[in-house]
Parts: structure tokens; sequence; C-alpha cells
């Protein structure tokens, strides 16, 4: 087979697993992780047809091509989701982003931390602030869709190292419209993270951890950093 072949070669064998996977799952199907790391294969990834996945509840997506897994379809049918991990075209279009947490009310845990490029643009670790505009639109979109949400992850491990209040003023917002919210991941180890007094006494009163921690959710454990 000529090297020029390989790539369709592939695409064709993706898109059978896919119907194969559809075909013995379908319906019952609870947790799918999906990444795409080659735009090549943006072609193979599954469109799925409302009702295709109505049991939905933990995905993780990530790369090329992954917003056509979760956007339109299957947000017609308004699948139970409940962890989403999001990387990437879905992350880095806001409206993608809107678009899911208001058709989802239902998560709880939601990671926008693997975007790298949204990731860094919204910490701007460059000088240690997180009160970027883009981040501020985000964090109140999710307050307006996301009331059941419990775990918010916006950065990786020791990425954000001495954070201010000014810094964590925005939790205050995000917790009257997520009044169930109760760890904000900004990458503060509290190991090598320097945090004042003061400011762990403002996220304490607030009833939110900022530190590493791993949750449970529908039974399973889930290590945050």
């Amino acid at each position: 087979m000529a090297r020029r072949d390989l790539p369709q070669f592939h695409t064709g064998i993706l898109r059978q697993f896919r119907d194969l996977l559809l075909r013995s799952l379908g319906t019952p199907l609870v947790d799918m992780g999906l990444n795409v790391e080659n735009a090549r294969y943006a072609v193979a990834v599954p469109h799925f047809e409302a009702n295709t996945l109505p049991n939905l509840k933990v995905v993780d997506v990530n790369g090329f091509g992954c917003s056509r897994f979760l956007l339109p379809s299957p947000l017609a049918n308004r699948p139970p989701l409940r962890r989403v991990a999001l990387g990437r075209e879905l992350c880095e279009s806001p409206r993608h982003l809107a678009t899911l947490l208001r058709a989802c009310p239902s998560i709880t845990d939601l990671d926008i931390s693997s975007a790298r490029e949204l990731s860094r643009a919204f910490l701007n670790i460059a000088d240690n602030s997180i009160t970027d505009d883009a981040l501020l639109g985000c964090l109140a979109c999710i307050a307006r869709t996301s009331p059941l949400l419990e775990i918010l992850r916006l950065g990786d491990r020791g990425t954000l190292h001495s954070p201010s209040l000014d810094d964590l003023a925005f939790i205050a917002d995000l917790k009257r419209g997520c009044p169930r919210l109760r760890h904000v991941g900004l990458g503060v180890s509290p190991y090598c993270s320097k945090v004042a007094e003061h400011v762990l006494k403002f996220v304490q009163d607030l009833e939110v951890d900022i530190y590493a921690a791993s949750f449970l959710v529908d039974g399973y454990s889930y290590d945050l950093f």
C-alpha cells in the first residue's frame, strides 16, 4: 500500500469501529472518551444522531473534529451529563461551550484545563492574574447555565503559585450561580503554593476548595491534579 493511502485506510477503519461501537453499545453507553490528535482523522469523528446516546453521563473529548461529536445532535436529546472534560475547539469557541452548558444543566464536574491555549490565555500566567475578560465571560456563562456544578477545573497543577484576593474574587460571583460549587481548580498546589491567610479565609467562607483533591462522581474517584 502506498504511503499516501494510509490516511484514507485509517479513516475507514475508524468509521467501521465507530459503527460497530454504536451497534454494540448504543443507548446503554454512559462513559465515552474521544481524542483526535491528527487533523487528517477528524472526518472519522462520530456525528451522532439525536437519541443515539440518551444515557451519556461522562464525556472526555479533545482534539480535531470533536465539536461534531457533541454539537448539535446529542444535545437535542439533552443527555444527563455529569462529568465533562473538554479541550481545544470545544473550549476555544465560547458559542460551543454555551450551547453545551445550556443543553446539559445536569453537569456537576466541568474540566476545561486541557484546552492549553484557552487555559494559558485565561489564567494569564505572565502576570499571575485571572481577571482576563475572556475568562470572566466564560465564568459568567457557567454561572448562568450550570446550577448543579460542584467541581470546575481551569488550570493544571502548578500553574498558579500565589493567588491574590483579586485573582479569586470571581469565585463569589460563580458561587451565586452555582450554589453547590465546592472546588475550583486553578493549579494551586498545597505543597508549592503560598496563599495568604486572608485569601484562604475568603474561599473558606465561600466553602470552596482551591487545592488539589479527589472527588467521587457516580462512584468513581477523580484526581483533579
